[in-house]
């Protein structure tokens, strides 16, 4: 069996810290926490790490953090704070989202990825109100705005 030493082992490419300090260098200190804490949370979310909450939706599971969706989500806020059985039972089930639309909200909170398109926005606006994600809700309107044209107008 190979020891592997307590102290985790960083590999650095000179490149890579390069790109990095020139992509911060204009950035002030708020800018530079975000993107920071952005890049950090889709680490985990990509590597599924660190996980303390489940939120069902149909059959689906989705492992997430509760401090992100405390953040992010007055539902869920709300939902930690009250002290209800869901919060000791690390779980929760919510209806009327679809896992789709879950998961592509999940995407956006914890990439800051731009998911919406005009076959989405509405699943994601109306799962934005529900979930109290009042950014989200702002960026679905503005999408839909400036994507109205006659085409789509009867969708919106």
């Amino acid at each position: 069996m190979k020891h592997q030493s307590a102290t985790p082992r960083i590999v650095c490419n000179i490149n890579d810290f390069l790109c990095a300090a020139n992509y911060y260098k204009d950035m002030g200190m708020k800018q530079k926490v975000a993107c920071s804490i952005v890049q950090s949370l889709s680490d985990f979310w990509k590597c599924e790490e660190l996980q303390d909450f489940t939120v069902t939706l149909d059959t689906t599971k989705f492992e997430c953090h509760r401090f992100l969706l405390a953040a992010c989500s007055g539902f869920f806020r709300g939902l930690f704070r009250s002290g209800m059985k869901e919060t000791e039972l690390k779980c929760v089930t919510v209806e009327n989202i679809s896992s789709e639309t879950f998961e592509l909200i999940l995407e956006t909170l914890y990439t800051a990825n731009d998911v919406l398109t005009n076959d989405n926005v509405i699943d994601i606006w109306e799962a934005a109100h529900q979930l109290q994600i009042y950014f989200l809700i702002t960026e679905c309107e503005e999408f839909a705005i400036a994507t109205l044209s006659l085409d789509n107008y009867i969708d919106y």
